[in-house]
Formats: structure tokens, C-alpha cells, sequence
């Protein structure tokens, strides 16, 4: 009886999961099955939330992203495998490229007009510590990449992508935990 109740409050408790994620399941039976995590930037160069949730027929993701005032909240809503509704909208300064300056040494974000254009930054970059994607026939299934390298993020997106960031964004997380590149420049 005591393993039972174990076994359901650890199903339903939250925990932390890599990328500094909480993450949360339900594992009742296969119909109920819920899985979600949120997740946020580890990193002050780079402001952003990321909740997604799964159910047995739904998946549901939601994207804040926010360095520099952008203020871009993306929403994608999957029903059995098929996405219903998915949109972004910016609410702050707009849809804005940035480059690393010497106020903003760490990070650059290119949003760029195509596919084509995507794929010529992405050429741009080799001989980084961590890429994702790591080739330019799954960029086209991304639609965004992100790099780093001593302490440079370089993330690029296509404009009609926006909601992919949340991808690139958690893999680029995942990287950091596995390798604890996490230092007070990141904090």
C-alpha cells in the first residue's frame, strides 16, 4: 500500500529536469497520461519562458520570449498529431534583430525575411562548442539555429518561425546542464 501511495505522489509531484525545467507528470491510465514542464532562461542574455503540456490526444506549447523589450508570445495548440492553431505576436518593441555589442557582449538574434537566408548564417557557422541543429538538411526542419562558443549565443530565426525558438532555446539549455557552463555571466 505505501509503495502504491509512493508511486502516486511521485507521478504527480513536480520535479526538476534538465535544462532547468520543472516538470511535471501524471501517469493514471494511458487516456490520462499528462506530461508538462516549464522552463526559463538560466542565462540573463537572453529572457524567455517556455510551458509546454501533453495529454494523450493534446500538446500545447507556449513561448514568452523577451530580451531587449520584444515581448514575443508565441502559442501552438496540437490535436492528435495534427496542429490546430499556432501564431505569435510581439507586444513590445516589435520584431527586432540584435547584434553583440559591447553592452550586449554575449548574445545576437537575427530573425531573418527567409529559408534561404537562414541557411546562409547557418553556413556561416562552424567549429563552435555546440550547434543545434547540428546539419543543414534538419534546419529546414527547425526553421531557427543556435550556436555557442566561448561565451558568444548567436540564435537565428526565419520570421514566419518565431514559435520554433522555444526548440533551439531548450536545447541550447539542455547543453549548458550537461556540461555546467553555468557562470556568474549567465546568472
Amino acid at each position: 500500500m505505501k509503495l502504491v501511495v509512493l508511486s502516486l505522489l511521485l507521478s504527480i509531484c513536480p520535479r526538476t529536469a534538465e535544462a532547468y525545467c520543472d516538470e511535471f507528470i501524471y501517469d493514471g491510465t494511458t487516456s490520462e497520461f499528462e506530461y508538462s514542464y516549464v522552463c526559463e532562461n538560466t542565462f540573463s542574455l537572453l529572457e524567455y519562458k517556455i510551458i509546454r503540456r501533453y495529454t494523450f490526444l493534446t500538446a500545447l506549447e507556449f513561448l514568452h520570449f523577451d530580451p531587449k523589450g520584444i515581448n514575443l508570445l508565441c502559442t501552438k495548440f496540437d490535436l492528435d498529431e495534427e496542429t490546430a492553431v499556432s501564431s505569435c505576436r510581439d507586444f513590445g518593441q516589435g520584431r527586432q534583430s540584435f547584434k553583440r555589442s559591447k553592452k550586449n557582449s554575449g548574445a545576437s538574434l537575427s530573425i531573418v525575411a527567409s529559408e534561404e537566408l537562414l541557411l546562409k548564417e547557418f553556413s556561416n557557422m562552424s567549429d563552435q562548442d555546440f550547434n543545434f541543429p547540428t546539419s543543414s538538411e534538419a534546419l529546414v526542419d527547425y526553421n531557427c539555429f543556435v550556436t555557442y562558443d566561448s561565451g558568444q549565443i548567436i540564435l537565428a530565426v526565419t520570421d514566419a518561425n518565431l514559435g520554433n525558438l522555444s526548440e533551439c532555446l531548450l536545447r541550447l539549455e539542455v547543453y549548458f546542464t550537461e556540461n555546467k557552463i553555468m557562470s556568474a555571466k549567465y546568472e
